[in-house]
């Protein structure tokens, strides 16, 4: 059971850390231009970011199912040699 706890979580963090850092990047991005040209709208920061994240889902669609697929297998398969062990 820690196991699959252990495996699902890291599979998360494989998943979510994409998306995290670009988000990362882009506010760090957005941030230094705002400090620079003193423009304090919320909208120029949200924006870009939501943009970005929506093109960064769809490009990454394949690679996030195929990491899904490869681990819910994964899982069924162990579940099934599991229970018929014990």
């Amino acid at each position: 059971m820690i196991e699959i706890t252990v495996n699902a979580l890291t599979q998360l963090i494989i998943l979510s850390l994409p998306l995290l850092l670009a988000g990362l990047v882009i506010s760090l991005l957005i941030g230094f231009f705002q400090a620079i040209t003193q423009i304090q709208d919320t909208t120029i920061s949200f924006v870009p970011k939501l943009i970005l994240m929506m093109i960064l889902v769809v490009l990454g669609m394949p690679w996030f199912l195929q990491m899904m697929t490869e681990y819910s297998r994964h899982v069924i398969e162990n579940a099934v040699i599991t229970t018929t062990t014990h």
